[in-house]
């Protein structure tokens, strides 16, 4: 298969679905094949008998489920190849991974394999709007298009399995097995012919190797001495933390090296393993750092304790490091972390270790100015929002940079009204749209901002829509309010929603302890 060169091309989108017309008198006169039908309800029951007109009326009633809205529902494409290097099944398999690219696999959709010409090619007939009655996103759909095909294209078996054994002649290895060992765990089998290795991946045969690139590589290897004692000392100062399994996920995550097991058929036990150092790109054999025996062994607890407060001093050492990738680095020790810096033994109440206050509140500082470092702002107000939600230090605003990219926020804006004001018309309730689309408001200087937590945006509500808005069951963040008990949000870490409950919670209290104050005064006045 030669999916090396393809062109994608939108067709023009028009109010009644002509596309259908075109290529069913394509079929008439045998020149084109209808290869799939998807997604028309009641009528696939029937797929042989049914009519021109019994197709259009579908895309029609479907499409009007945006209330016309949508002058021209109609979307077109062709894609074609380059002669005819690509079959008509193979051309279907790509439009349809091209539909679920551009977001089109819940709707109703046609394929046409034409042949008439010097290009196979295939046509895709489909409507503009979903299954909830709203148009699919089309901002840069040309641009997009392209890179749909692209991606597609680069799931091509030859090219793919090519690459795979490219980059695993790359590794030092010392024998044929620690070869076969790379491709085969990436599903890929290798079987010997004619002096050829051949390379299996989906059932055929994608790609071929002379065994002699493979012999003579093995010829000239030499033992990574220096690497060897690295990975020696690693072992000795990790291994005795973990069991065997929470040590291999340490290792593959921590320093990119992977431990493969090899058991008989049938049977649990090792019996050796083998190590794949991909940071190095070296295969090795797993009794050249650690003999099975002792990599195997389950150490003291007391053992295990003794070594993991010599990590936390190793990870503490970082002053970047951000309280999730914290807590994941103990998680893989079989340690559990708290945000007030209690370590524990998974599953034990007692806890084992602790870390100082200020540290802790580093590493959760550090995790909240991450978090907010992915937001696009525009404004200084739009940066307060952050700044106060995320529980950051004034001098921290600096390192916001505000978008100068005015065409894609206007786009993002129009895109994010036209949703908002169609969810809106049908009459959907405001707290149902932003559960359902992960949207959190909050307040400064009197003006509403939506929080677009997909995309790290702000945007005020006033140039959203113009709708009368109903914020029942919504929490509005309130930057304006004073923060009460500001050591708890020195505890908070995660994303936007997940500090904003903690904030609100505070805001809250704020709010009863104001009143608190105000009964406490009105006593003393009387």
């Amino acid at each position: 298969m030669q999916t090396r060169f393809m062109v994608v091309k939108i067709l023009s989108s028009g109010a009644s679905f002509s596309g259908i017309k075109y290529n069913e008198n394509k079929v008439s006169i045998g020149s084109a094949e209808l290869m799939v039908s998807e997604n028309f309800g009641l009528l696939d029951m029937d797929s042989k008998t049914r009519t021109l007109p019994e197709m259009e009326s579908y895309f029609k009633a479907w499409s009007m489920n945006e209330k016309g809205t949508i002058s021209k529902p109609q979307f077109h494409v062709a894609i074609s190849c380059k002669g005819k290097e690509t079959s008509g099944e193979e051309l279907t398999r790509i439009a349809q991974e091209y539909i679920k690219k551009m977001g089109y696999q819940d709707n109703p959709y046609l394929i046409y394999f034409h042949s008439d010409t010097a290009n196979n090619h295939v046509h895709i007939v489909s409507s503009r709007v979903n299954e909830f009655g709203l148009k699919i996103n089309d901002s840069f759909e040309r641009r997009r298009s392209q890179t749909a095909m692209k991606e597609i294209l680069a799931q091509d078996p030859k090219l793919e399995v090519g690459e795979k054994v490219k980059q695993a002649k790359r590794y030092n290895f010392s024998s044929e097995a620690q070869f076969k060992l790379l491709l085969e765990r990436d599903g890929i089998t290798v079987k010997e012919k004619n002096e050829q290795y051949q390379f299996i991946k989906y059932g055929m045969v994608n790609y071929q190797l002379h065994k002699s690139e493979i012999t003579d590589k093995i010829k000239a290897y030499q033992e990574p001495t220096v690497r060897v004692k690295q990975l020696k000392a690693l072992f000795v100062k990790y291994k005795p933390v973990l069991s065997t399994e929470k040590f291999s996920e340490f290792m593959r995550e921590k320093f990119g090296v992977e431990l493969l097991f090899h058991a008989a058929k049938g049977k649990d036990t090792p019996y050796g393993y083998s190590i794949i150092d991909h940071s190095q790109q070296q295969v090795l054999k797993g009794s050249q750092i650690l003999k099975l025996a002792d990599l195997l062994t389950i150490t003291p607890k007391a053992n295990s304790l003794q070594s993991a407060a010599e990590l936390l001093s190793t990870l503490a050492e970082n002053n970047h490091l951000r309280y999730r990738e914290f807590k994941q680095q103990l998680a893989q020790l079989g340690f559990e972390l708290s945000p007030a810096g209690a370590v524990r033994l998974a599953g034990e109440e007692q806890t084992s270790l602790a870390i100082s206050k200020d540290r802790i509140n580093q590493v959760l500082y550090n995790d909240r100015l991450y978090e907010a470092g992915k937001f696009t702002l525009a404004t200084p107000a739009e940066a307060e929002i952050i700044q106060r939600v995320f529980y950051l230090k004034k001098e921290d605003q600096l390192n916001y940079q505000f978008s100068n990219d005015n065409y894609s926020r206007e786009q993002g804006k129009i895109i994010l009204s036209d949703k908002l004001n169609s969810l809106l018309a049908t009459g959907k309730e405001l707290v149902d749209i932003a559960k359902e689309s992960n949207y959190a408001f909050a307040k400064n200087r009197g003006e509403v901002y939506l929080v677009d937590q997909k995309n790290y945006v702000l945007y005020p509500m006033s140039e959203l829509t113009s709708a009368k808005l109903n914020y029942a069951g919504i929490n509005i963040i309130d930057a304006d309010k004073p923060i009460y008990l500001g050591s708890r949000m020195e505890q908070s870490s995660g994303s936007f929603s997940e500090v904003a409950i903690n904030l609100i919670s505070l805001l809250d209290s704020g709010d009863q302890h104001e009143q608190e104050n105000k009964r406490k005064n009105k006593r003393r006045i009387k």
